[in-house]
This record gives structure tokens, sequence and C-alpha cells, in this order.
């Protein structure tokens, strides 16, 4: 999916569009976005592995599903359980949603179905979320976060709560490095609990 504008209408699709993607791969196989202007959509990329590259992911909208909750919104979410690797470079990612609105992330690297493995996330743009980025928790491996910058523009922290949460500092091959607030303080993430 490349050079595209992928947006949605609020409250449409399944569950009251709780389940819309403007992309959504958790197969087996590798995709890859680039270039794309995508808006509205709750879970706007939600990948496994592949290639997501300078993409413009704003405007998310929050709204109530079927289960009469607040939706929960991310720019990018993974659910873990991947065999190939996924990257994340060079997009600008924001969430504006509100916490009182289903905020999640802005990148959400999630156990949910699986480990999370083998996820780089480099040279962002990151605004939003209930925590701007969470990093895969106490099992996740391979997880380099490198030379982004946490905006500062809907939340003093990046994220309604903070920068990152559920960073596993012990995983294997797990890297931090160079990340940034956008005025120029380093971030050094706390370990998951």
């Amino acid at each position: 999916m490349l050079h595209s504008t992928i947006t949605a209408v609020p409250g449409k699709g399944p569950d009251n569009g709780g389940v819309d993607y403007a992309v959504s791969n958790m197969g087996g196989s590798s995709v890859e976005v680039g270039w794309c202007d995508v808006s509205v959509f709750g879970d706007a990329l939600s990948m496994g592995q592949g290639d997501i590259h300078d993409n413009y992911v704003h405007d998310i909208e929050p709204f109530i599903n079927q289960g009469g909750e607040w939706q929960h919104t991310n720019a990018v979410i993974s659910g873990g359980g991947n065999t190939g690797h996924l990257v994340i470079r060079h997009n600008t990612l924001l969430n504006p949603t509100s916490l009182k609105q289903g905020a999640s992330g802005s990148i959400g690297l999630f156990a949910d179905t699986g480990v999370v493995r083998n996820v780089t996330v480099d040279h962002n743009w990151i605004a939003g979320g209930a925590y701007a980025l969470y990093g895969g928790d106490t099992g996740a491996t391979g997880i380099k976060v490198t030379d982004n910058v946490f905006s500062t523009q809907y939340h003093p922290a990046a994220g309604g709560y903070g920068v990152v949460a559920h960073w596993n500092h012990g995983g294997a091959g797990n890297v931090w490095r160079d990340n940034r607030m956008s005025d120029g303080r380093p971030i050094a993430p706390e370990p998951a609990s």
C-alpha cells in the first residue's frame, strides 16, 4: 500500500467501527505501507510484520463501540506472536484521543496474541495516547527503539501517563538509544513491571 490516502467514517463498520483498520496485517506475510496519509481509524495500522514507513497518521477519532465502551485507539498496533520483522520508520504518528475517550498508544506493541519480538522503531515523530509507546512487555526481545522524537503537542509527557510503558530492559537484543522529547530532553524508560 503506497502513496495512498486512507480515511474512515467514525463509528461505521463492524462493532460500530471498533474493528476497522486502515491496514490490517496480523498474518504470516509482510506488507509494506509507505508514503500514506491515514486518518480517523481507531487502530490505523495493525501490523504483525512488514514495513511501515514515511506515513502521516493523524486525527484518530474516538467513538463508543457496540459494547458501550470507548474503543481504544492507536496509530500503530501490533499484537505480538509475529514470526517476521516489523519496521516502523520515519513516520509521523499522532493520537490526540483523550484519556477519558479510550486513548491507548501512538505505537502499541502488545503481547495480546503472543510474545512481541523483532520490531524496529526508528526516526519517528510520536505524540499522544495514554502512553506514547507500549514497548512489548516482559517477554519482548529484539525491540530496537532509536532516534525517535516524542512530542509534547498533546501531553507534557508525550502520552497522557508518560512516554513509554512495558519496556523490557533485560530482553535479548532490546535497544533504547537516542530517543528524546521534542524539547530535546533525553528519555530513559522505566523497566516493565
